[in-house]
């Protein structure tokens, strides 16, 4: 077991910018010494920034990114804007 999750920083800010993330959070697991690579999770919660033209291309986006890189990321992505309110 590992303590903890390792993140590469600078490439989930780079891919949170292209698509309009305004927070993306990290919780559960993966923010303790329980995180197991082999077994555990990653939960995310993001924001999109509200004036997205294209919520579903951003958050299908962002997502492929981050499965790319954790394979073991939850699909807990919420907050996308939508014209009539939000998507969870």
């Amino acid at each position: 077991m590992t303590t903890g999750l390792l993140l590469d920083r600078v490439a989930i800010a780079r891919a949170c910018r292209a698509h309009g993330v305004s927070r993306l959070r990290i919780f559960g697991s993966a923010t303790t010494d329980r995180f197991d690579p082999e077994r555990s999770d990653v939960d995310i919660l993001v924001e999109f920034t509200p004036d997205s033209l294209h919520p579903f291309e951003d958050y299908f986006g962002l997502r492929n990114i981050l499965a790319h890189g954790y394979t073991t990321i939850d699909d807990a992505l919420s907050g996308v804007p939508h014209r009539s309110g939000c998507l969870s």
